[in-house]
């Protein structure tokens, strides 16, 4: 006999029901199945009605708020919309993410993962938004040693982030690059944003001075 709460068997709002619960095991630190909550994201990523996605909404809303709420961006800054707004802005990004390049639905951890980082982005930008653009020299908060550093600092922002890209040689230092020149974090701010990456500003400082190293090297003029 077919197993009748196999989850893809069962009516969504049973599934929801199952999700819940596991959820709420996991939660207060118990063992959890997982297989409920990963159907929930099967259906929404896959064909994606309107009833999914608002059951996605439904079961997930309250770990994506949670995370919007002890994010350091939400902790440092005050953003003007509620954290309400961000965490439906998280869940819709990854519906975005999901038509372009459809996501891998096999892992919960993953996909929870994949979720969390939507987050990060969303708060990312909304400080972004309110941060004018800075110059270079202000950014590194380093005095310019050589009239090539000049030239850099009067690059615009644009085509200097394609020379930044073409000379970091790590994941994390493009998003230390990114934080710095187009997010508009300064140097000493770098460690509550990204602070799995950075924990202190020595390790920033020290990761900047090899991406300006590298920088000269790659576009100093030669001379004759």
């Amino acid at each position: 006999m077919p197993d009748t709460n196999e989850p893809s068997r069962l009516p969504l709002l049973a599934v929801m029901e199952h999700c819940t619960a596991e959820r709420a095991k996991f939660r207060q630190g118990e063992g959890a199945d997982p297989q409920y909550c990963l159907e929930i994201f099967r259906r929404a990523l896959g064909t994606g009605t309107d009833d999914e996605w608002a059951a996605l909404h439904t079961c997930f809303f309250y770990d994506v708020l949670h995370w919007v709420r002890n994010h350091p961006a939400w902790r440092s800054a005050t953003l003007h919309e509620p954290a309400e707004t961000y965490a439906s802005e998280a869940i819709e990004r990854m519906l975005i993410a999901n038509r372009n390049h459809p996501l891998d639905v096999s892992s919960l951890g993953a996909i929870l993962t994949f979720l969390r980082r939507c987050v990060s982005s969303v708060m990312l930008d909304a400080l972004r938004a309110q941060r004018k653009e800075v110059a270079l020299d202000q950014v590194f908060e380093v005095p310019a040693p050589d009239a090539f550093d000049q030239v850099i600092g009067e690059i615009a922002r644009d085509e200097l982030w394609q020379m930044v890209e073409q000379c970091v040689a790590t994941p994390r230092e493009l998003r230390l690059a990114h934080a710095l020149w187009i997010e508009g974090y300064r140097p000493r701010e770098i460690p509550q944003v990204l602070a799995d990456d950075f924990p202190d500003v020595t390790v920033v400082r020290r990761c900047i001075a090899n991406i300006i190293d590298r920088l000269r090297r790659r576009y100093r003029p030669q001379s004759a």
